[in-house]
């Protein structure tokens, strides 16, 4: 099973952040560290491959100064390896930039079994940049949280890319291609 990560690399909350003057953005020059939400989320992918019986699992994050200190802490965790997108040009990206240029890498990686993200980052809080990068055919996206665990994964029939599948109340998400579900414990 190939799955892949979207990890947010975010400006430690315990080193006080300072503004940018000429854009009013917050400063990004500093150490940043993998988001918590999306440390569930390489936890989740880690436990999904192992429960399938095996995989990869590879993280893609976007920064635009090339810091990798989130990443390496998603590498340590099990990841077996990670794509960062970097460029200047990519500072202060609005949500619908941010999932596509997270498209893209996913992409250019190769298309996976499995896209997981968290619901939101800790430092934006728009929770859009899943939803919007499965709309651009990146797909099956799977949220992640806090408290989730693997219960079981079991084969299943491979569904079209895009179809949506309504949650029943016990499941976390149904996911696509070929897992059935994913029940929170």
């Amino acid at each position: 099973m190939k799955i892949v990560v979207c990890v947010k690399q975010i400006p430690d909350p315990a080193t006080p952040g300072s503004l940018d003057s000429s854009t009013n953005a917050l400063e990004r020059d500093g150490k940043l560290i993998l988001d918590d939400s999306d440390a569930y989320g390489v936890e989740m992918a880690l436990q999904l491959a192992t429960a399938a019986g095996g995989g990869e699992v590879s993280i893609v994050s976007m920064a635009p100064n090339g810091e990798m200190s989130g990443m390496r802490t998603a590498l340590a965790m099990g990841a077996a390896r990670g794509v960062l997108v970097s460029d200047p040009a990519l500072a202060g990206s609005d949500a619908l930039t941010t999932a596509r240029v997270l498209a893209a890498a996913i992409k250019k990686v190769g298309m996976p079994d499995l896209v997981v993200a968290a619901t939101e980052s800790t430092d934006g809080y728009t929770g859009t940049v899943p939803v919007t990068a499965g709309d651009l055919g990146v797909s099956p996206v799977g949220w992640s949280g806090a408290g989730q665990k693997v219960a079981s994964v079991s084969q299943a029939e491979a569904r079209k890319a895009g179809q949506v599948i309504e949650d029943d109340g016990e499941a976390f998400n149904k996911i696509v291609a070929f897992l059935e579900t994913l029940k929170v414990i």
